[in-house]
């Protein structure tokens, strides 16, 4: 299990409650993370960045890409096609694709970004938004 929080921390527990890790302290708070389809990265908002963090993957740097204008407040990872959806402050939601390449990382690909909100976004879901995305 993981938390995130204000304080900019990231923290991995047991299923004891044990704290395992103190996997990220980040300058700027930290409002949702998630993990990747098969638990070895997880993602994680900071402040107007999103970044990848290899939980299980070494040798490979945590990627970090400005994602909104504003400060972002949720993402989540959909785990049947990997696309990565966030939302924040500037009312936009944007999907991105993370590719995994061994010799040189990961990088990003935005896919599309959906600006009609009037207000900031506070949650965002894999559901059917994202089932029907191929890659």
């Amino acid at each position: 299990m993981a938390t995130s929080s204000e304080d900019g921390n990231v923290k991995i527990w047991s299923r004891q409650g044990v704290l395992r890790s103190n996997l990220v302290q980040s300058d700027s708070p930290v409002y949702s993370l998630a993990w990747s389809y098969d638990e070895t990265f997880m993602i994680y908002t900071s402040g107007k960045n999103l970044s990848i963090k290899p939980v299980l993957k070494g040798g490979l740097k945590t990627l970090t890409w400005k994602a909104h204008d504003e400060t972002v407040l949720c993402v989540d990872w959909n785990y049947s096609n990997k696309l990565i959806v966030s939302g924040g402050e500037d009312r936009k939601y944007k999907v991105n694709f993370m590719k995994i390449f061994f010799r040189f990382g990961i990088n990003m690909e935005e896919i599309f970004m959906l600006v009609h909100h009037t207000a900031m976004l506070r949650q965002v879901l894999h559901g059917l938004l994202l089932g029907n995305i191929s890659e």
